[in-house]
């Protein structure tokens, strides 16, 4: 393996290998590989709150925990997230996500129909091109770019106060292995479940989400196939509001929030258990936070645990929302033993047609 794939493979953590056929090198079936660029969580909200988000149904929502998420979309969102993670890589993410929802004026019945489409990137900064026969470089550079493409589609039926919703994802995937691209498409598919309880006029609503994200179509890197590490979750939650009050010509709960717990399964792959809070005051300034913890796997991530942080801060200006946030998380440590702090930074603009 010549330097730059290492580069990109090691030290970027684009796609971090793990066999499990190294004790059966001839059984015939092809080695687990774990693409850590597609873990990388996603949404700044969901980041702050401990990277839950399997039946987080607020608003924007976008989908990268579970697809069907996006049923809860009732309005045009366009969000940007920028990640500088560690060693000069860093990530961007982009969606455009739509929804609406129509109600049956006869009954209490509606129907919902969520969207979206997706760009996210992972970058290094310039590399120098080394082979084992040239250590010192062979005068040129290389400049790693990993990217996937995602589009989605969600629907649920509300009956009530209660609603069921269901959606499905596609993704294609470009690694960068240095010697040539590695192409692949995955699937995404998922449900949720809530129920909105008023009680005097304050507002509970228990949630329950289930996704199974990554199922993939096979990766080729330097001549082997790979099938790429899936993820199922688990998660439950409970949204919470006070009485709407008028603040600034705009009824609003004086006080908000959400909880949310998930578990991730990623086989012998350090599955890990999240959960994470948030409470707004006016619905305009969030303050989260979540905390992660691992179990054993092959990168003996048992007893280690995460706390992130987060805020955010917005407004609704008639038919337009502008929205800005930022996440901190102390990352789990990888096979290189990085232990490097994360800051990220979004925005969103929403408009309702």
């Amino acid at each position: 393996m010549t330097t730059r794939s290492f580069v990109t493979i090691a030290i970027a953590l684009t796609a971090l290998v793990t066999s499990t056929e190294a004790a059966e090198p001839f059984a015939g079936r092809r080695s687990d590989i774990s693409v850590t660029f597609l873990e990388f969580p996603q949404g700044l909200r969901n980041i702050g709150m401990g990277a839950t988000g399997v039946s987080d149904i607020n608003q924007p929502t976008t989908g990268y925990y579970n697809p069907a998420t996006l049923a809860w979309a009732d309005a045009t969102w366009v969000t940007f997230g920028y990640q500088e993670l560690f060693l000069d890589v860093t990530m961007t993410d982009t969606r455009m996500v739509y929804g609406n929802r129509w109600s049956d004026e006869s009954s209490e019945n509606a129907w919902r129909l969520g969207g979206v489409v997706g760009y996210t990137t992972m970058d290094l900064e310039a590399q120098v091109v080394r082979t084992v026969y040239l250590p010192e470089g062979t005068g040129e550079t290389w400049n790693p770019h990993d990217y996937y493409l995602t589009s989605a589609l969600a629907g649920a039926v509300e009956r009530g106060n209660e609603s069921l919703a269901a959606g499905v994802a596609a993704k294609y995937l470009s690694l960068d292995s240095g010697s040539g691209d590695s192409e692949a498409w995955l699937f995404d598919y998922g449900f949720v479940a809530a129920m909105r309880i008023l009680i005097n006029g304050s507002m509970l609503r228990p949630r329950l989400g289930f996704s199974a994200t990554n199922l993939d179509t096979g990766l080729e890197i330097d001549s082997t196939e790979y099938d790429i590490v899936g993820q199922m979750r688990v998660g439950i939650g409970v949204d919470f509001a006070t009485p709407p009050t008028t603040y600034a010509s705009r009824d609003v709960a004086l006080a908000s929030g959400s909880f949310a717990a998930d578990y991730t399964d990623r086989g012998d792959y350090d599955s890990f258990w999240s959960i994470g809070w948030e409470v707004s005051i006016l619905e305009m300034v969030q303050a989260r936070a979540g905390y992660q913890w691992y179990e054993d796997g092959p990168t003996n991530q048992g007893d280690r645990s995460n706390l992130w942080l987060g805020f955010g801060v917005g407004w609704v200006f008639g038919r337009w929302t502008v929205r800005a946030d930022y996440a901190h998380m102390n990352p789990r440590p990888n096979y290189f033993d990085l232990d490097i702090n994360q800051d990220m930074f979004g925005v969103t603009l929403g408009g309702r047609l």
